[in-house]
Parts: structure tokens; C-alpha cells; sequence
């Protein structure tokens, strides 16, 4: 069977001494979902995607020595400007509002992680691997080998 998955994968750094990813999870264990703010270049190919017929699957990607770690989530929404509560985003983005230019809400995938070596760059074909080495963009959009 054909995997009609579209996966959402975005560069994360621990440049402001966090990791994204554990506070992402922090709110995830108090609440439903949580918005995932990303910096820099907007998500505009995407921004306004009736999600209610797709299936999107956001995966954060940062490098940790000379390997890559990733989580991923289920993509419920994908907004430049949602009702932000205490409760439903990292607290920390209050000190970097502006860099975020961005926003996905998520929730835990259900089932296995994909894995980044199936992941490859739909307009292209290549490997997200060979991409994230050789390339400084923050986001692509994938598929998966399986």
C-alpha cells in the first residue's frame, strides 16, 4: 500500500540552550496538543492546507554530534498567528515571538517513528539526509519509502 503521508520536516537547534523537542514533550504530557513555533523563513507553501483530507506528520530534526535525532508528531493545524494560552506552547517562545514566523500545532503520533533514512524530498527524490548536510533551509516537504 501506497504511504500518502506528507512529511513536514524543519531544522531545530539547541542555540537557545533548550532542546525543542523535550519542550515540545512537556507540553504534550499536560495537554492535547501543542504549537510548535518555527523560526525564520514562513511555512507559506503549506500555511493554508485544508488538513482535514491529509494526512501530515511533522518531524523535528536537530543534529547531535555526527548523527541526526528526530521526533515526530501528528500535524492538526498550520497557522501564522493562533490563540497562544499558557498552557498549549513552550513557554520559552515568549522570549523569541519574533523570530517565529510559523506555527504547527501538534499532538503525539500514534504508532511507530518514521525513520529519517526513508525519508526523501518530493519535488526532487533525494534523500532528506543528503539534503539537511548539503542544504541551510529550515524545512522540506517529504514522503517516505514506506
Amino acid at each position: 500500500m501506497l504511504n500518502l503521508t506528507t512529511y513536514l520536516v524543519i531544522r531545530v537547534s539547541l542555540m537557545d540552550k533548550l532542546n525543542p523537542i523535550e519542550e515540545i514533550n512537556k507540553v504534550l504530557n499536560k495537554n492535547p496538543y501543542c504549537w510548535f513555533g518555527k523560526y525564520g523563513e514562513p511555512l507559506k507553501s503549506i500555511l493554508h492546507t485544508d488538513l482535514s483530507e491529509k494526512n501530515y506528520v511533522l518531524c523535528l530534526v536537530y543534529r547531535n554530534g555526527a548523527k541526526y535525532e528526530m521526533n515526530s508528531y501528528k500535524v492538526l493545524e498550520i497557522s501564522g498567528a493562533p490563540k497562544l494560552t499558557k498552557s498549549n506552547h513552550p513557554l520559552y517562545y515568549k522570549s523569541f515571538i519574533g523570530r517565529i514566523k510559523s506555527f504547527v500545532k501538534i499532538t503525539s503520533l500514534i504508532g511507530p517513528q518514521p525513520a529519517l533514512e526513508d525519508l526523501y524530498l518530493k519535488k526532487s527524490l533525494n534523500s532528506i539526509l543528503k539534503a539537511l548536510q548539503k542544504s541551510v533551509r529550515g524545512h522540506f516537504i517529504c514522503a517516505s519509502k514506506k
